[in-house]
This record gives structure tokens, sequence and C-alpha cells, in this order.
């Protein structure tokens, strides 16, 4: 399947949102919604959208066990960014031990849980050492069940209809009461809501249909769907039901499979760029703010204003030259263990 790049460019932006949010958390940015929570949504929703539509034209196991499919998927994604995580944790050791409350004994639990992807299991870890890699340990629980997702829905459309109406509502009822903003099996739902639609976007052609639209069709269909998802993310936000958003940044998704101003847009040759720098630089944005943040302080004496400004600036344009060291240093590990393995 060829890569969208419009899909590209819009990883980029979510990133961004994340990031501002993060800037209000540390330094006071001012935002207007919690994007930060939003953006981790899209993250899962984008990743399940694409494996369905990735694993719609896999094979079936033959004579492979659902559950040896499951470990050597999870093995496979693993092997793409574990020396990434372990880059970021290393990174956050120092920020960890100059301003944590924790024990010693707590810090060895919690690092070890990191270590390991456990973090976002358990409450000692689940926001410690690099804050935002519990992201990941909710996407391996993820990528550990992708096998099974597929084994029971791909290709088949009423089941699949019917499964996600049950994790829909499931979702909803668990964010009206807030449960498990950081629980892997939580995530799973927006995941598999997403890896079905995704894998239903192909079973009922209608990735075949809308490709041939013609532009005007797909510049309504995007803008459309994109106001009704800024909408969803703003009533969602202040009512505190995130779960409604899913549903017309899906179809945005679809949308992007189509011709229009919007992918267009989207698939601009700086935006694509920086939307494949998107896992390092995610997971290297939480740590650079804060060092930014402790420099800053520590070396001038400026008013607040222009503090966050300097703080702000100087933070996005680090995290884009170190995400670029880190995606390199990366793709040189994931090159040698395939080399080994």
């Amino acid at each position: 399947m060829e890569i969208n790049q419009g899909i590209q460019g819009l990883r980029f932006l979510i990133i961004f949102g994340v990031f501002l949010k993060h800037l209000y958390d540390i330094i006071g940015f001012p935002y207007f919604v919690d994007f930060g929570a939003r953006g981790v949504e899209f993250f899962f929703l984008l990743s399940g959208f694409l494996e369905g539509m990735i694993w719609y034209y896999k094979p079936n196991s033959g004579g492979t066990t659902i559950w040896k499919r499951c470990l050597t998927f999870y093995r496979k994604k693993l092997a793409k960014f574990y020396f990434l995580h372990i880059l970021t944790f290393a990174l956050s050791i120092p920020l960890i031990f100059s301003f944590s409350d924790k024990s010693i004994k707590e810090l060895m639990i919690s690092g070890g849980l990191n270590l390991l992807l456990l973090n976002s299991w358990f409450n000692i870890s689940k926001w410690s050492f690099n804050g935002v890699s519990w992201f990941l340990s909710s996407l391996c629980f993820c990528y550990l069940l992708t096998p099974l997702l597929s084994h029971f829905f791909s290709k088949r459309f009423l089941l699949s209809l019917s499964c996600i109406a049950v994790f829909f509502s499931a979702k909803l009822i668990l964010d009206t009461i807030h449960y498990g903003y950081f629980f892997p099996p939580y995530r799973f739902i927006e995941f598999s809501i997403a890896f079905i639609s995704g894998n239903l976007f192909l079973t009922t052609n209608i990735y075949e249909k809308i490709k041939t639209k013609r532009k005007l069709y797909g510049d309504i269909s995007q803008l459309t769907w994109l106001f009704l998802s800024i909408l969803s993310i703003i009533v969602g936000d202040r009512k505190w039901m995130p779960a409604v958003f899913m549903i017309p940044f899906t179809f945005f998704l679809m949308s992007l499979f189509m011709n229009g101003w919007i992918k267009e847009l989207l698939s601009n040759h700086y935006l694509v760029a920086l939307g494949n720098l998107g896992l390092p630089l995610f997971l290297c944005h939480y740590l650079i703010i804060q060092y930014i943040n402790c420099f800053v302080d520590a070396l001038f004496n400026i008013q607040a204003t222009h503090r966050i400004i300097v703080v702000s600036l100087i933070s996005l344009g680090s995290a884009l030259l170190l995400s670029v060291l880190l995606s390199k240093l990366n793709n040189y590990a994931y090159s040698f263990i395939r080399r080994i393995s």
C-alpha cells in the first residue's frame, strides 16, 4: 500500500498540537482546547486505521497459530522503535534525579517498568522518566493484538459494524466516568475501532470508489469532515465526551484518499518531511521543553512573556534537530537488528 503523503503531513500537525499543550503544562503557553489528550487519541486512531488497511492485504496465517503471529508482529514492531525508546529514556535520567520526589526504590521500579514498556500498566510508572513514553507502552499492547483483530474482523462486514458500535459505546461510557486514560486496554478500544474502520474502508470498496472522484467532491468532503472534527474536539473538550470526535476524524482520514486542496496542503514537502520525523519528535519534545526551560531560568533573567516566547522557539528548534539525529541513530540500530536476526 502506497504512503499517503497527506496523512504524513497531518501526523506532524497533530504532534505540533501536543507540543503546544505541553508548552502550556511546563511554561504556561496559552492554548484553547486540550489538544494534548485529543492528539494522543488521534495517534491511536491513525495507527489503527492504517494497520487495518495494511492487514486487509495480508494473507491468512496458514499453519501458523494466531498467538505465534501476534508475537512475531509484536517483535517486528518493537524492533523499529525500541532503540529510540532507550535513547529518550537515557535522556530523561538527569531530569529525574534532579527534580523527582520519588525514593530510589520507586525510581528503580518505575525505571524497570519503563525499560520493559510496561509503564502504562502501573500508577507508579505511567508518567515517569520520559513521561510521553506511556504512549509506546499502550501502543505495544495494541500491536500485540493486531493479528487477532485481523483474524476476527478482516473482510467481515456485519461483524465489523456490530463491534464498532459496541466498542464506541464502551469508550463513550468510559470517557464519561473519566476511566483509564493511560490504561492499554482502554487505548485498545480506540485502536480497534480505527483498525476495523480501515479494514471496512477496503472491504466495502469505498477506497476504490472515492479515489476516482472529481477534485471538487474531495474539496467539499475534506473541508466538511475537518470542520466537524475540529468542532467535535471543542465540544468534547468542554463536556468531556472525547469519543464523539472519533466519527468525523475517521471520515476525514478516509477523505484524505481523495484529491482535494486540504490533502494537497498536508502533502507539502516540508510538512511531509516533518511528519516522517513523527515518533522521534513526539518522544523527545517533552524532555526538550523541560531542559530548555531549566537552562533559560538558570542563564537569563527575562520577563515572563518574553520567557515563554524564548523557551517555545528554542524548544521547537532543538526538538526538531534532535529528532533528526534520533531518527538516524534509530534507523542504524534497526538495520543492524535486521542483519543479525
